[in-house]
């Protein structure tokens, strides 16, 4: 991880990558507006946390809003600064990662140049977390069904959870798809004040990377996406690869384990489970 860290500061602080113009949609960029009024944070005071209100559906910008909660680790050095650096953990806490991880992940030239900023998407931590029963998740049926009855029961309880979600998290459990949030980030851009940003996403975080270079290419100075998921995948297909992939990398091991004493398992059919 540390290795693939200060290959990302020689790609992002040495390298500026071109991104074709994106065509903003009529009414859903994120014009300049709020700013963002930060404070130290309680878990890190040498990061900076804050929050800026976007709207629940970006196709009416005009109607409600909610609090998107936002961290920023200031650039090291601001005579080298380049600029800021947006960070998408793969939809977990984005906030937790500045205050806690981004000092140790990131190499020191990044943590120089950069002003690292980190945010909670939508439905995550402090932007309007989804909340759920926990006696409904309790009740989970089998998760891989065995026959017809199993899947009507599991169908069934799917449409149970997801209405008590929707009852309990509020409107923005309508918006949570990874548009919205690359939509965001654009006014997290805005309020910065920067007139571009580069960008970093981990896992599910190239996928809203992914929407904001198309939406908003001309705001991108660079993007390093690390395990890239496909968004132009129907589900089906997704799972498929994915599986295929797993089973590759499984296989591999497998070979190097069956030439090589340092393996744990060297001697044994590692692929059957059995030897």
């Amino acid at each position: 991880m540390m290795g693939f860290a200060h290959k990302l500061g020689a790609v992002l602080a040495g390298t500026v990558l071109a991104f074709p113009g994106g065509t903003v949609l009529p009414g859903r960029g994120a014009a300049a507006g709020p700013k963002i009024a930060w404070a130290p944070c309680a878990a890190n005071r040498a990061v900076e946390c804050g929050e800026l209100q976007v709207p629940v559906d970006w196709g009416r910008p005009g109607e409600a809003r909610f609090g998107l909660a936002v961290a920023r680790l200031k650039a090291a050095e601001p005579g080298r600064r380049i600029g800021v650096l947006a960070v998408n953990v793969g939809g977990g806490p984005g906030t937790d990662f500045v205050q806690r991880e981004a000092s140790t992940y990131f190499s020191k030239e990044i943590l120089a140049r950069f002003d690292v900023v980190g945010f909670d998407p939508r439905g995550v931590g402090r932007s309007s977390p989804v909340r759920c029963s926990a006696d409904i998740v309790r009740r989970e049926p089998l998760p891989t069904p065995r026959d017809q009855a199993d899947f009507d029961r599991l169908r069934a309880y799917a449409a149970e959870l997801a209405a008590d979600c929707r009852r309990r998290t509020g409107p923005v459990a309508d918006h949570l798809d990874a548009v919205s949030v690359a939509q965001d980030l654009d006014a997290v851009r805005a309020a910065l004040g920067e007139r571009t940003i580069s960008y970093h996403g981990m896992s599910a975080g190239t996928l809203p990377g992914q929407h904001y270079a198309e939406l908003f290419g001309r705001n991108l100075r660079a993007m390093s996406l690390d395990s890239v998921l496909d968004h132009s995948l129907p589900t089906g297909r997704f799972l498929v690869s994915q599986a295929a992939n797993a089973e590759n990398a499984f296989l591999a091991f497998a070979r190097w384990c069956a030439r090589d004493r340092a393996c744990a398992l060297h001697g044994r059919d590692v692929p059957s489970g059995t030897g």
